[in-house]
């Protein structure tokens, strides 16, 4: 950050800002009636206070406060998963096989 009297300025930098967003954000404060920098301020300075409070209570709209899970999580959870499908799919086929040893018309 560069700090000057009465300026600070930050800058910015994620895939997520693209063209589009700022096209977005321009014209949002153009509606607002404010520049885009008093504009972002705002927002920003409203949505921040909003997750701050929530820490003691229940939780706000928007985007999670949460971490996104952990590739090791999600990996021992879809091993889980895998297990337990295998598990059915050999009862399934259990079941089909002893069906067919009955016989054709024994079936019922």
């Amino acid at each position: 950050m560069v700090d000057r009297p009465g300026r600070t300025q930050w800058t910015l930098k994620s895939p997520r800002l693209t063209d589009e967003f700022r096209a977005l954000v321009a014209r949002a404060a153009k509606e607002q009636g404010q520049g885009i920098n008093d504009y972002v301020v705002d927002v920003l300075t409203a949505r921040s206070q909003e997750v701050i409070k929530a820490r003691g209570g229940d939780p706000v709209a928007g985007p999670p406060i949460s971490p996104p899970a952990r590739l090791q999580d999600v990996a021992l959870d879809l091993v889980e998963q895998f297990a337990r499908l295998r598990q059915e799919q050999e009862m399934a086929l259990a079941k089909i096989a002893a069906e067919n040893r009955r016989g054709r018309w024994r079936r019922r």
